[in-house]
């Protein structure tokens, strides 16, 4: 098998569906720990804009991914989440905390030693508990404590 660089950084964009609202933009920064050749955790630092910046998320988060054929050029994973993360809507006028976890799966194509490209699809809950959840300004209707998603995101991993 090839020599394997333990570490990564990587940038990546996508989209982001969340239930019952309209969809936005997913941009993150990500770093990679591979400790075998078939696993990784990945942490990850993520803005989400929706509604045309309306509502944005800010999330930090780890995720667990297996490689299936790790050794290979195109190598299919599947993965695991969970993170935390803060929503605002407007300008301040509410503001929650969130937990996460996510389910999903995706291929990385590696295009030279310490480079790749990944794609993977996910599907997640956020929970805000109700305690987290305040106003600063104007009452707003009542605001979902659970809401599930779907992301898809695209990016590079440069690996060191």
């Amino acid at each position: 098998p090839p020599e394997r660089n333990r570490w990564g950084v990587g940038a990546f964009g996508g989209a982001i569906s969340p239930e019952g609202e309209d969809g936005g933009s997913d941009l993150f920064l990500m770093l990679q720990d591979r400790s075998s050749h078939s696993i990784a955790v990945e942490a990850e630092l993520a803005k989400i804009s929706l509604s045309d910046c309306a509502r944005v998320d800010r999330r930090l988060g780890a995720t667990f991914s297996y490689y299936f054929s790790p050794n290979r050029r195109l190598s299919p994973f599947v993965l695991a989440g969970l993170g935390y993360g803060q929503t605002e809507v407007g300008e301040g006028e509410f503001h929650a905390q969130q937990s996460y976890a996510e389910l999903g799966a995706g291929l990385r194509y590696r295009l030279g030693r310490s480079f790749h490209l990944l794609a993977d699809l996910r599907a997640g809950r956020r929970d805000s508990s109700d305690e987290y959840v305040y106003k600063t300004t104007t009452p707003m209707p009542s605001i979902s404590t659970e809401e599930d998603y779907t992301r898809v995101r695209l990016g590079g991993l440069f690996t060191f």
